[in-house]
């Protein structure tokens, strides 16, 4: 049978089949799309439409709940594993629900898990208590791991540092004068734990405009360092009206006109260091090179090297 002769048969079946169909349960006329596939019956599809298919499994369900409840048990504790994969997986591609079902259930509920809480523990104690310490016990492991995770990416191998970015710290620590105020906005970490000791942190500053970098730094920061302030803004608004004795104004990109306006506020008092980006791209327009820097601020200090991804990178340190 050629292909053209196999494409007519089809159109004429198709032709034949009705475009609605008579539910044998409600006995209404429904479109063939209300039915569910099913590949015995003549047509390709169920007897029942979908809403009565629907109401006879919960029917059905209702009435061999135990029935149920039994198989189902039975074939998770012989497939323990393919059961948790599945369990994992719909966890993952349904996460905000399972959260967003646990917290309504434990808000609705509130008072009878409490009180199932207190018979639990009046039965028997020593469970209850047992499961408390073994919770504890690992919250605190993980705020350990948590601590050593930080102190190693943090203090020694921060993802966002590198030598030359290290050496810069130094030669800034070396030009400035130790144990007055410092504002900065570093690669968070790497420049502070260099610097600890060299500025005062109970009159220092660390500034960061990114909520997610905020919010995972400012917890961990407050422990390593108690009297830094750590402020959530962008650094050209906040540096308008501040004066320190030492500023590191960490740029990811070119100095603009607005970021200008900040190094001459706190230039008044204190020294200042910039990194900024010195390679231009197309399309950028007002932004100042290094050259225009140079014509406006008696430049002390200059260094290139090389940022993330390859980027060409400057600091400068500009005189008070």
């Amino acid at each position: 049978m050629s292909i053209e002769s196999a494409y007519e048969r089809a159109e004429k079946i198709m032709d034949k089949l009705p475009a609605t169909k008579v539910c044998s349960m409600c006995g209404k006329e429904r479109i063939l799309a209300e039915y569910y596939r099913h590949a015995s019956s003549r047509d390709g599809l169920g007897y029942n439409c979908r809403l009565c298919t629907k109401a006879r499994v919960k029917e059905y369900q209702a009435q061999h709940r135990e029935k149920m409840y039994e198989a189902k048990k039975k074939w998770r504790e012989k497939n323990r594993e393919a059961f948790i994969a599945i369990q994992r997986r719909s966890y993952r591609n349904n996460k905000h629900k399972y959260v967003y079902t646990s917290k309504r259930y434990r808000e609705e509920h509130a008072e009878e898990r409490r009180a199932y809480q207190r018979e639990a523990y009046r039965r028997d104690p020593e469970k209850i208590k047992a499961i408390k310490l073994k919770s504890r016990l690992k919250k605190l492991k993980q705020a350990i791991s948590f601590k050593e995770l930080f102190n190693f990416h943090i203090l020694r191998r921060w993802p966002y540092s590198n030598p030359e970015k290290d050496a810069i710290t130094q030669d800034i620590m070396t030009l400035s004068e130790p144990g007055g105020s410092f504002l900065s906005m570093p690669h968070f970490g790497r420049e502070l734990s260099i610097m600890k000791g060299h500025f005062n942190p109970d009159l220092s500053v660390g500034v960061e405009r990114d909520t997610k970098i905020f919010n995972s730094i400012f917890k961990p920061f407050r422990k390593l360092f108690p009297g830094i302030q750590l402020v959530k803004a962008d650094i050209n608004d906040y540096a308008m009206d501040k004066e320190f004795d030492l500023a590191h104004l960490d740029y990811n990109g070119p100095i603009t006109g607005k970021a200008l306006d900040a190094i001459d506020s706190l230039m008044q008092r204190g020294q200042v260091f910039v990194t900024f980006q010195s390679q231009f791209r197309y399309g950028m327009d007002d932004f100042f090179s290094l050259e225009e820097l140079q014509e406006l601020y008696p430049i002390i200090y200059t260094r290139e090297y090389r940022g993330i991804k390859g980027i060409p990178m400057t600091t400068i340190g500009i005189a008070s």
